[in-house]
């Protein structure tokens, strides 16, 4: 049985591999998350994303073990998925499918309310651009100047694109860390929970 819970089923592929009837992993796979409070140390899966609905089920999987104040980070190259999973995201918590949930490359900072409370989509690639230039205290204050540490207090969820260099400016460690990989046309995230 794998950790999941589910009972594996037999692949007939050459290599005859046994998978979980559920998410199609290799025995011995765990769920994407384990449950809140069960583990003290972190938590790493490897979760392929082939498809869209691959990548709003990473999207769901992660908006159900968020709490107001928590904090992601999604890192990856460009086109890798970050603001798909994002979208799937803001999507599980309540923003409607008539607001347009889309990079806020531009704007830094996207704001969507929600059930219970407000989700804030933050995308730091253009600062981080700057930083090679200005420096890293320019772009220290600058992450600051976004107030995304006070509204992260005050209760927000806040998701972050291109965060892992602010970790220290936006009011410590996030919930969930996902990184995206792209590798020969397939597409994967690392999630550390």
């Amino acid at each position: 049985i794998a950790r999941c819970g589910r009972r594996p089923r037999r692949s007939f592929s050459a290599r005859s591999v046994r998978r979980c009837s559920r998410c199609r992993g290799r025995i011995g796979h765990a769920r994407i998350f384990g449950r809140r409070g069960s583990s003290p140390r972190p938590i790493l899966r490897d979760v392929p994303l082939r498809t869209r609905r691959d990548s709003i089920r990473l999207g769901k999987e992660i908006a159900k073990g968020l709490k107001p104040g928590d904090l992601v980070l999604l890192s990856g190259s460009l086109g890798s998925g970050k603001t798909f999973v994002a979208r799937a995201i803001a999507r599980a918590l309540g923003v409607g499918t008539a607001m347009r949930v889309t990079s806020p490359t531009f704007t830094l900072v996207q704001e969507y309310a929600i059930a219970h409370g407000t989700l804030l989509h933050a995308d730091l690639y253009r600062l981080l651009a700057g930083e090679n230039k200005s420096g890293e205290e320019k772009f220290e204050r600058e992450v600051c100047n976004l107030g995304l540490r006070e509204r992260r207090r005050e209760g927000a969820i806040v998701i972050v694109e291109w965060g892992d260099d602010a970790i220290s400016f936006l009011g410590g460690a996030p919930r969930f860390k996902i990184a995206f990989e792209l590798s020969e046309g397939s597409r994967s995230a690392r999630v550390l929970d």
